[in-house]
């Protein structure tokens, strides 16, 4: 299936860099919206991110992905609320 990053354009209170579409490159910092969190979760601010092997090659396109994609997972967080326990 193919996205039109125009489509993916959310009012988020977040930004992400996502793969938007198949194919190599394709990225864009988009707007995304918050989560939600539930019972025993933690929102969390990210103050800083990296990416690793396999976002490169999710931006390559040589590894299996269905778009929209976020990627970074490499993460330097600040909790900012919990959920209920």
């Amino acid at each position: 299936m193919q996205y039109e990053a125009a489509s993916l354009q959310w009012a988020g209170d977040m930004q992400a860099l996502v793969k938007t579409a198949q194919g190599p490159g394709n990225v864009a910092l988009l707007d995304w919206p918050e989560p939600t969190i539930g019972p025993r979760e933690a929102l969390i601010e990210i103050t800083a991110c990296g990416i690793c092997g396999t976002d490169v090659h999710v931006y390559h396109d040589t590894v299996s992905s269905e778009p929209p994609v976020v990627l970074g997972h490499e993460l330097s967080p600040l909790v900012q609320k919990f959920g209920n326990v």
